[in-house]
Formats: structure tokens, C-alpha cells, sequence
């Protein structure tokens, strides 16, 4: 495991000792904020095409967070400078080496322009489907966690979307991918679909799982930057006890729920077994207490909001309907008489209950 002070230098995120995962193809950097990590983005971008002429494509959830990621990036005086060799182009003079076009950025080399770093949206696989560049081997999706209000927002499947956009522009070379987010949520649709489970909320560090072809770095403490440590400072004591103090300083996640979690029991009775929004719910009952996990026995079917490619005994959402068989389980919200094995299971639980309009 490597160590994490290796992993934060002058301010912002080294991703070099990540990527020295050589087996890897995704890569997740979960960190607390203001942690450097897109100023990393950006070093890691120019060197590879400076030093490496190598070409990475940077992705933002929708559309428009796109555009602006585009319209701001390398920018900044000090984010130019920060780039060692970085010198932007003046039409005058003639003289540079760097200028952007709409959402493409261009480096001079030998007297041509070529580009280095496209900046795109998790839908517009399309657009790179004629595109075939052995030198774009290395794919960034920054800001990729968020609330679950926010992932719902997405118009279909974001991460088959994404691992598409993976393909098409991977076509016959290898690539990788860098994800960068906070710890906003427990739900993450990346992690639930690659079947993997999370290192604790405390833990800091690298992991490896698949066989090391996936890595999680994760970081709970902010950089000790001295031209921030005495604002951070004041800031931290202003907020501590808080749970917004405890996600910036101390690495929780943003929501985390103040809940005691129950395993459930072994005599526990079946009551509804559930795929909602891709996440999994068991629900079970014991005297007057509903149980939920997230281990559902799928192969016998679940209710679902989307049979597609699911079990032939699954069941589709009927709201009407479903909504008065789950009578009980409505009265139990409203009394508080529902216990969780785990934070992620409560907030994928939240927004199955929103949606039948059990909770506000």
C-alpha cells in the first residue's frame, strides 16, 4: 500500500504514484475538497503531452458543467505557471505554445498544432467513435461522485454510458481512466456496478481489487498547504462538531447519517426484495422492526423499476399498485421503526421510499 504523504506534494494531488498501478484500468482518487486534485488534473495533462506527447480526454457529467470546465481550464495565471513549459499563445507575437479551441486544447510541436486535451460529457460517446488515437490513452472524469438527488438527475444509465465512451475510444489500445470526487455520498453507482465494496470511510490509502485492475485512493485529511493553513485552520474550528466540519477536515462523507446499523437477524421474515435505480434493497421483518440490507437473493427475483436484463421472475414498479402492498412497511417509516445494516443502505432506501412518496 503506498504511503499517502507520497501522494500529496506543494499543494495539489501527485497521481504519479497511482498510476505506477500498472495493472490497473480504473482508478478512483476519493478525497476530501480543496485537496489540489483538478490543479493535479492538469499538471498530469501538460506533462504527459509535454514530456510524453500523449493525449488525455477530460469528462464532466453533463453538458454544460463541460462548457465551463472548458472555458476556465489552464486559465488561471498561477494554474499556467504551475505548469512547468506551459507558454500561451499570442496571436501578435506569434510566440507559444499552448492555446484552446471551444473544448479542444492544442500544444506546438515541430512547428504544428496538435491537440493534447478534449474536454467532453459522460453521453457524447458518439462523438469519438471515427476517432482512433493511440497516443489518447488516458481518460479523467473529474468531479464524478455527487448527491443522489444529482446522479438522478442523469437521463439513462450514466456509467454503462460512460464505460461506452471508455470503448469507443480505447478501439484497439490500451487506457485508463481517473476518477476524482469528494466523498459526497455512500451511494456510487461505479462501485455498485463493478461489484466492488468500498474501503471504510476512515481508512487512507490504496486498495486494489479485481485482480489490481482496480485502484481506490483514499484520502480523509485536507494538504498541509502553508499558504492556506492558517485560513483552513480558522475555518476548521469554526465548523468543528458539525457535520459539514467533519466532511472538509476529517474526511465523512457530506451526509453521513447519525444511525446505529443492525445486521439482520437470522429468523427475520421476507418481506420485498429490491433493484432500484441499479441499487440492491432486502427487506426483512422481526416483531415490529423492518430490516434492510443489500444483499437480496436476485436469482429469485426482485421488484424493479427496470426488468431489462434482470431475472425472468423479476417484477416491474406498478406505483399504484405496489404502493398499497407496501402499506406496512409506509406505517413502520412514519413510526421510526426501520433499522439498516449499513449509510449506503439507508440513502439507496431513501430514494426508494421518495419515489412512493413515503418520505418527503
Amino acid at each position: 500500500m503506498a504511503k499517502v504523504k507520497n501522494l500529496a506534494l506543494d499543494g495539489y494531488i501527485n497521481f504519479t504514484p497511482i498510476l505506477s498501478y500498472t495493472n490497473a484500468i480504473f482508478y478512483f482518487v476519493d478525497t476530501v475538497r480543496n485537496i489540489g486534485k483538478t490543479w493535479g488534473i492538469g499538471r498530469l495533462a501538460w506533462r504527459r503531452a509535454f514530456k510524453r506527447h500523449k493525449k488525455t480526454i477530460f469528462v464532466r457529467r453533463f453538458k454544460k458543467e463541460a462548457k465551463e470546465a472548458a472555458d476556465s481550464f489552464y486559465e488561471s495565471v498561477d494554474f499556467s505557471n504551475f505548469c512547468t513549459g506551459l507558454v500561451k499563445f499570442d496571436p501578435a507575437t506569434k510566440k507559444g505554445n499552448f492555446k484552446k479551441r471551444g473544448r479542444t486544447f492544442y500544444i506546438k510541436r515541430c512547428g504544428r498544432w496538435e491537440w493534447f486535451f478534449k474536454v467532453t460529457y459522460v453521453s457524447d460517446a458518439q462523438t469519438y467513435r471515427s476517432a482512433d488515437d493511440v497516443a489518447c490513452d488516458l481518460i479523467l472524469y473529474d468531479e464524478y461522485t455527487t448527491t443522489p438527488e444529482k446522479y438522478a438527475l442523469y437521463r439513462g444509465n450514466e456509467v454503462e454510458h460512460f464505460i461506452d465512451l471508455v470503448v469507443t475510444i480505447a478501439r484497439q489500445h490500451p487506457i485508463r481512466c481517473i476518477f476524482t470526487g469528494n466523498k459526497e455520498s455512500h451511494q456510487n453507482p461505479y462501485y455498485s456496478y463493478l461489484g466492488i465494496t468500498p474501503p471504510p470511510s476512515n481508512f487512507e490509502g490504496i486498495k486494489q481489487y479485481k485482480g489490481g485492475s482496480i485502484v481506490i485512493y483514499q484520502r480523509n485529511t485536507p494538504l498541509a498547504d502553508s499558504k492556506n493553513t492558517a485560513s483552513q485552520s480558522k475555518l476548521s474550528k469554526a465548523l468543528k462538531g458539525t457535520p459539514y466540519g467533519a466532511y472538509l477536515f476529517s474526511g465523512a462523507y457530506k451526509r453521513e447519517p447519525k444511525l446505529k446499523y443492525y445486521q439482520v437477524p437470522r429468523d427475520a421474515n421476507g418481506y420485498v426484495q429490491v433493484r432500484f435505480k441499479g441499487e440492491l434493497l432486502k427487506i426483512t421483518t422481526k416483531g415490529d422492526y423492518f430490516y434492510i440490507n443489500d444483499k437480496p437473493d436476485v436469482s429469485v427475483g426482485v421488484l424493479t423499476d427496470n426488468v431489462a436484463g434482470g431475472n425472468r421472475l423479476d417484477i416491474q414498479i406498478n406505483k399504484r399498485l405496489h404502493k398499497t402492498q407496501l402499506k406496512d412497511l409506509e406505517i413502520a417509516i412514519a413510526e421510526n421503526r426501520i433499522r439498516y445494516n449499513s449509510a449506503k443502505t439507508f440513502e439507496v432506501a431513501q430514494r426508494f421510499f421518495k419515489y412512493f412518496n413515503f418520505i418527503q
